[in-house]
């Protein structure tokens, strides 16, 4: 449509004046003016819209899409923006950031817990001993935990992706792609670090004579689930992998959780914003000083042809240059004449002048610059954040759920048949503008 064109690749005051067109009066009462806009090609579609609309996009994706913070921080947009987080949006965001933290601080907890009760200073009494199984019995219920948080999420994205297919499913923004990949391998990850786990401490256990069967039972049970005894000999390479994954997810989705606050969210967008070009830039021209300077110190401590460990080693020497260190550790210095020591010096200060003195407090630089810009533009930036999880949130729920009332920001034209939504805006004028243009009417009629 003549719209979404304009909210890609027009201006704002087109963009206005055509978003204007839309709009119908629905009465006026002197400079109080109230228009009624249909929703239909402009807000995220419900099923019969997207059905109706064969797939294309709405004008908020559009404008989000292509960053259009013009548009986002002034008009009519922005109050339909508003309405939304206001109604839904604001507390389902601060739910699932919530959830995540709880989520991180149960593994955190699982993962650093010592469990076992066979180490010296413990009592070795059978009660202890029954009272830290059933400690053990707990943590369990803590991973199950852990692995049904987002199991619902998780059969909802798998019954999504087998509806749409791979291409339209990730076909959207990186924060949606990111919430839908996190929701299907989140889950699973738990239950397979589960199943990995007991499966390796499935062993059997001898009773002792004084307890019953029924304890026997529960506490060999128990023991089995939660053998953490010694996991640095028992964990395999491939579980400790899967954990690594599954910590840096659970962090990584709370750190993505934190751009929604308005008073940290343009700090991540900062972040980002500076790996994705200024450390991108430095990492680009660092690699070639580092590799450069490695091969000079390689060749000129006459270390060539002694295999890639040497090489490496000299790479280490370039490296802490950035870290304001100087190491040579040269152990054949007696072998080397005068001139390859004082050559080795040369090489070793012009990189750590390069380094450590140019490119770190050019790439520092680059960082103030990177966030002088962002911070005078952080409200237009989080506006931008705001839009993008409104629109992630309202593709996430279900249409039975977009319609409860609680959410219903909008109104239906015909409330039995199910008509097209609308939302009424009130605007006033300033009154001496007013009055001068209904006097000049008078004079004219």
């Amino acid at each position: 449509s003549a719209l979404s064109l304009a909210a890609a690749e027009g201006s704002l005051e087109m963009f206005n004046h055509l978003f204007s067109k839309l709009m119908k009066i629905e009465w006026r009462f002197g400079p109080v003016t109230c228009r009624k806009l249909y929703l239909q090609g402009i807000d995220v579609p419900l099923e019969k819209e997207m059905k109706e609309r064969n797939g294309a996009k709405c004008v908020m994706d559009v404008v989000v899409d292509h960053e259009r913070l013009d548009i986002l921080t002034e008009g009519q947009l922005k109050k339909i923006l508003d309405s939304k987080w206001d109604k839904y949006a604001k507390s389902k965001f601060r739910e699932r950031f919530w959830l995540a933290i709880v989520f991180a601080t149960v593994q955190l907890i699982v993962t650093s817990t010592d469990a076992s009760y066979e180490d010296e200073g413990f009592p070795s009494s059978l009660w202890w001993k029954v009272e830290m199984v059933w400690f053990q019995g707990l943590l369990v219920l803590l991973e199950l935990f852990c692995a049904g948080i987002y199991i619902r999420d998780c059969i909802r994205e798998i019954r999504r992706l087998i509806d749409l297919g791979a291409g339209p499913y990730l076909n959207t923004n990186r924060a949606h792609v990111f919430e839908r990949v996190y929701a299907l391998v989140s889950s699973p990850l738990c239950i397979v670090l589960l199943v990995i786990r007991w499966k390796r401490c499935f062993h059997p256990w001898t009773c002792p004579l004084t307890s019953s069967p029924f304890s026997c039972y529960n506490l060999s049970i128990l023991r089995v689930m939660n053998c953490r005894y010694r996991p640095q000999t028992t964990t395999s390479g491939f579980e400790k992998l899967l954990l690594l994954a599954q910590s840096a997810l659970s962090f990584l989705n709370i750190f993505r959780g934190m751009m929604g606050f308005p008073e940290y969210g343009h700090f991540v967008l900062m972040l980002m914003q500076m790996l994705q070009q200024d450390m991108r830039k430095f990492f680009a021209i660092y690699v070639i000083f580092l590799f450069g300077f490695s091969h000079l110190l390689y060749i000129s401590s006459d270390q060539q042809n002694s295999g890639y460990f040497s090489f490496l080693d000299a790479m280490r020497v370039g490296f802490q240059a950035v870290l304001q260190q100087v190491d040579l550790n040269m152990e054949n210095e007696k072998q080397l004449g005068p001139w390859s020591v004082n050559l080795v010096l040369v090489i070793v200060l012009c990189n750590f002048f390069l380094v450590s003195l140019v490119l770190v407090n050019l790439l520092i630089a680059m960082m103030s610059s990177t966030y002088e810009d962002i911070n005078q533009g952080a409200k237009r930036q989080w506006n931008l954040v705001r839009a993008r999880i409104i629109t992630n949130i309202d593709k996430e729920m279900s249409e039975k759920e977009r319609k409860n009332k609680q959410h219903m920001y909008w109104e239906w034209e015909d409330v039995h048949k199910d008509g097209e939504r609308f939302m009424t805006f009130t605007t006033s004028e300033n009154l001496e503008s007013y009055l001068a243009e209904r006097s000049q009417e008078l004079e004219e009629g």
